[in-house]
């Protein structure tokens, strides 16, 4: 009879046997469970890696060394019906060094360079120390990126489209890179931003002799509650004190936004409302954006953006300097633009392919900025 129990045992545990647990019925321990096997590197990860010019955890001084950078190429086709024009454009080149040290702390220093000109050292772009001793409290000061907006909050190696809205970039500071300094954190499931920021650009580090910018962000992730991968609602304020002497900040006293992100599985929509009010001889403005997109595969995305600007005001706008002005110069007063393209990435943000086209037509003021036409922009986007 024992036997006999221990064979129809044996049967019952060979299926869990065979799939690498391991069951004693003496002991009458719980199963444990299969290792899963080490993830294979990829090539890419292999070659992104060599980035890392050290790394050691334990180390109570320096955690990590790493290059730091990326590469931004298009080639662009703008027509207007009567005109048109195209070139190749090195966006953006940079290169510099961050790292991990003393367990709370990192920093980031980066070169912007341009190829067409000389010197080809244009200036700092990110040059800061940041403390994150939680979660909650992060400390970042130097030469950093004003997040503020939708567009202008995100990455340019993460946006979803080619170039931001005209909307975003009529308000937003551009160079986007100004001395400050900023805490934020995540407090349960609130975000929030706080900062202040000189008003003199230059291509180090501010004097601090032209006004001051300030600052303020929060935001709730309502995602868990409603079931989405991503559920989030931004406030977004900046105000600029109007310093005569000021080159930092775009001509607006108090520039408000709100945004909304929202995914689930394949699709996701982005939406951003926008206001500011103008200081002296610029008009009030205002504006939003509408972005819906979809991943097709893993790597390959499929995007569209609407987006309207309107001043109060004439010559109140401007077109993008890289393209539409390359055939008209004059400004105007209210926008409309609609984007679709299509992002593949062969390794997420850090290596990917970008194509668009967008038909805008802007209303223009007294100064001839009326503009109707279209514009393509085939893009390679590298980051590390």
């Amino acid at each position: 009879m024992k036997s006999l129990y221990t064979l129809l045992l044996s049967a019952a545990l060979l299926p869990m046997a065979q799939a690498g647990e391991v069951v004693t019925a003496a002991s009458g321990k719980a199963p444990v469970e299969p290792v899963a096997p080490a993830k294979e590197e990829s090539i890419y990860d292999k070659i992104w890696g060599l980035a890392t010019i050290y790394e050691n955890k334990e180390n109570p001084l320096i955690q990590k060394l790493a290059l730091t950078g990326r590469y931004h190429g298009q080639y662009y086709v703008v027509d207007d019906g009567d005109s048109s024009a195209d070139d190749w454009e090195n966006r953006r080149i940079r290169i510099g060094l961050k790292g991990d040290f003393l367990k709370e702390f990192s920093f980031n220093v980066q070169v912007d360079l341009n190829p067409d000109v000389n010197p080809s050292y244009t200036g700092l772009t990110d040059a800061y120390v940041e403390w994150k001793p939680a979660k909650e409290f992060r400390l970042r000061v130097g030469k950093q990126p004003v997040e503020y907006t939708y567009e202008g909050g995100t990455s340019s190696n993460e946006i979803l489209t080619i170039e931001r809205s005209l909307i975003t970039s009529t308000v937003w500071p551009s160079p986007e890179y100004i001395t400050g300094v900023v805490a934020s954190g995540t407090v349960g499931h609130w975000v929030y931003a706080v900062g202040g920021f000189a008003g003199d650009l230059e291509k180090e580090f501010s004097e601090f002799d032209a006004g001051a910018g300030i600052l303020a962000r929060i935001g709730y992730d309502f995602s868990s509650s409603v079931g989405l991968d991503k559920g989030l609602i931004t406030a977004g304020y900046f105000y600029n004190d109007g310093d005569s002497g000021n080159t930092a900040f775009r001509k607006f006293n108090n520039t408000g936004s709100l945004s909304l992100q929202l995914a689930k599985g394949r699709v996701g929509l982005v939406t951003d409302f926008l206001a500011a009010d103008g200081l002296g001889s610029q008009p009030d403005v205002f504006g939003f954006l509408v972005m819906p997109y979809y991943n097709i595969t893993e790597k390959l995305q499929a995007v569209v953006r609407y987006a309207y600007a309107n001043s109060d005001g004439e010559n109140g706008l401007s077109l993008t300097s890289r393209y539409e002005q390359k055939l008209v110069s004059g400004k105007g007063d209210e926008h409309q633009a609609v984007y679709g393209g299509l992002n593949y990435r062969f390794y997420g943000d850090k290596l990917k392919v970008m194509s668009g086209v967008e038909y805008s037509d802007m209303n223009g003021g007294d100064d001839g900025g009326s503009f109707s036409g279209w514009t393509w922009i085939s893009a390679v986007r590298l980051s590390f």
